[in-house]
């Protein structure tokens, strides 16, 4: 009976575990399209500049790039849960001072 309460308390966790790297995965995508809009924003400030080094009467305008903001969801609490579920197992420390080879 305790290694079946132990066995869904793993499956509870693994699932959770699963949720937040898909959470994860959900960040880093949008990070990464939020990178990608940012480095057209520099191509297009480049080549804004370029024209007023050659024309001088060009008048700048260029657009800001908007802040990233990320998606804020209960995942992170998911991700929190996990990491204060999760046991790892203990080691005995060795008796003697330990010395790293040379």
């Amino acid at each position: 009976m305790d290694l079946q309460l132990h066995l869904e308390a793993e499956k509870a966790v693994h699932k959770a575990a699963k949720s937040c790297l898909r959470a994860i995965s959900k960040a880093w995508l949008d990070l990464n399209h939020y990178l990608k809009a940012s480095e057209v924003h520099l191509s297009d400030a480049r080549s804004h500049f370029s024209q007023l080094l050659w024309d001088s009467s060009t008048k700048p305008s260029l657009n800001p790039l908007p802040a990233y903001q990320p998606r804020c969801s209960h995942q992170s609490t998911l991700c929190a849960l996990v990491a204060t579920v999760q046991t790892f197992p203990t080691f005995s420390q060795p008796s003697g001072p330990a010395s790293l080879p040379a």
